[in-house]
């Protein structure tokens, strides 16, 4: 996949790529994916780049229909767009696990001790002009170095960590959506389970490019069957994604 092939244009939609795909470099004690869950791993990855692309397409092309007068001019010709403009945005997934036979993957906020799991996280950057028809967010932040921090606290014992960095350059332009898996196996936690806060930050680190944002949302993949309201799987605003390792 080439630099241009990630750019977003109206007619060919958005491109997403792995943090693998870029090249990205991930330090922190980290599980390597077990190979009978590879495939698995893979599978969903690529589910998780088709939909976001499809999604996020549509979402792009309403938005600039909406400052354009109700047309959907292509973002490559540069359609200038009005009033405030986000250059990015981070989410975070459901912990996802591969333990079911015949099931690809399954999303739960619950993880026994000795399981691996994949912490997921979503960075999006605008490929739409900047207001007056500049360059786009993904013009801006090509050729800039990244990092992309998974950063935890054990609520149960209040302590910091593990955390994770992921670290490298965009290639330019830089992609519309990137997603940054972390593998993890936890370790037992003793006789009561460990309650985990997960936040995600983005920074480019240099000192006169002050690009930076965090996770503000996340995706729940479960459904509530109506406890105590009906309340189907979806994005959670301002709060942050938790989960517990329970002793096995």
């Amino acid at each position: 996949m080439t630099s241009t092939e990630m750019i977003f244009t109206v007619g060919r939609g958005v491109k997403a790529v792995t943090a693998e795909e870029m090249g990205a470099e991930l330090s922190g004690s980290v599980e390597p994916v077990p190979e009978r869950m590879q495939e698995d791993v893979n599978e969903l990855l690529e589910h998780i780049k088709s939909t976001l692309s499809r999604h996020i397409s549509k979402n792009l092309q309403t938005h600039l229909s909406h400052h354009n007068g109700g047309s959907q001019p292509d973002v490559a010709a540069g359609a200038p767009i009005t009033g405030a403009y986000e250059y990015l945005d981070v989410l975070t997934l459901s912990p996802q696990q591969f333990l079911v036979p015949g099931v690809t993957y399954r999303p739960h906020k619950i993880v026994a001790a000795g399981e691996f799991a994949l912490l997921l996280a979503v960075l999006f950057i605008n490929p739409a002009p900047t207001p007056g028809g500049g360059p786009s967010a993904t013009m801006h932040l090509g050729g800039r170095p990244y990092r992309i921090r998974f950063e935890q606290v054990d609520l149960t014992n209040v302590v910091d960590g593990p955390d994770f960095t992921f670290a490298g350059v965009f290639p330019s332009p830089a992609p519309v959506i990137s997603i940054w898996p972390v593998g993890i196996i936890p370790p037992n936690p003793g006789p009561n389970p460990q309650l985990v806060e997960l936040n995600v930050t983005m920074d480019v680190p240099l000192a006169l490019q002050p690009y930076a944002a965090f996770a503000s949302q996340w995706i729940d993949i479960e459904d509530d069957p109506g406890f105590p309201f009906p309340q189907a799987g979806g994005p959670r605003n301002q709060i942050p994604l938790r989960y517990l390792i329970y002793p096995v």
